[in-house]
């Protein structure tokens, strides 16, 4: 497209100091981190497609406070790859990341508490132990198979469901607008094979 993602530039003497040093558009960090994050909601809404809606969207303001969110992911998202990419949680700074409970309840939303809360009571087993180079570490939240391995999404059952909270159906009357995520994990090593061979046969 005839575009260039970089520039050499060479300078001498008294010049040469200014012509490599960095200068920030932005005068504090705490700048740079809130233009970050509406760099991201724009390139969230401007990337999102709604391939079918038969009427659900947009909410209504009551509607808003009756939303059930379902799937793992709704509360334990993917953030990164499995191998070679990590994210950074950065708990207590300026830049917390921020999942979809919380996005929501940013824009006055009120989650179903007893979804939420059966959720993280299984959070121990969606922890998956991912190798990165040697580096072992724990993550909650789905992660894709190593190549020749298959795939189990984790998701709960809803007789596990029933187990951990009886009274998650009877919720649902109540918060009668549910989201439902689904999420795909990735990185080197991982792979998906299609059909049945990539899918593990005891998982529910």
């Amino acid at each position: 497209l005839g575009t260039k993602s970089s520039r050499f530039v060479t300078a001498q003497g008294k010049d040469a100091r200014k012509a490599y040093t960095y200068r920030s558009d932005y005068s504090s960090t705490k700048e740079l981190l809130t233009s970050v994050a509406d760099l991201g909601r724009r390139m969230s809404a401007e990337g999102s497609v709604l391939l079918k809606n038969n009427g659900a969207l947009p909410l209504t303001e009551k509607e808003t406070h009756r939303v059930s969110l379902l799937g793992f992911s709704s509360y334990y998202p993917v953030l990164g790859g499995d191998m070679g990419s990590s994210v950074s949680m950065n708990k207590g700074t300026d830049a917390d990341t921020v999942d979809l409970v919380a996005a929501l309840r940013s824009r006055q939303f009120d989650i179903n508490s007893t979804l939420q809360q059966l959720y993280q009571s299984k959070k121990d087993e969606f922890s998956t132990e991912i190798n990165n180079f040697g580096h072992k570490s724990k993550v909650t939240r789905i992660t894709a198979p190593l190549i020749g391995e298959r795939f189990s999404s984790k998701e709960l059952s809803q007789s596990q469901m029933d187990q951990a909270r009886p009274d998650w159906r009877s919720s649902l009357d109540k918060d009668n607008v549910m989201i439902v995520t689904l999420a795909r994990a990735s990185g080197e090593n991982r792979n998906y094979t299609p059909g049945k061979d990539g899918v593990d046969s005891k998982q529910h």
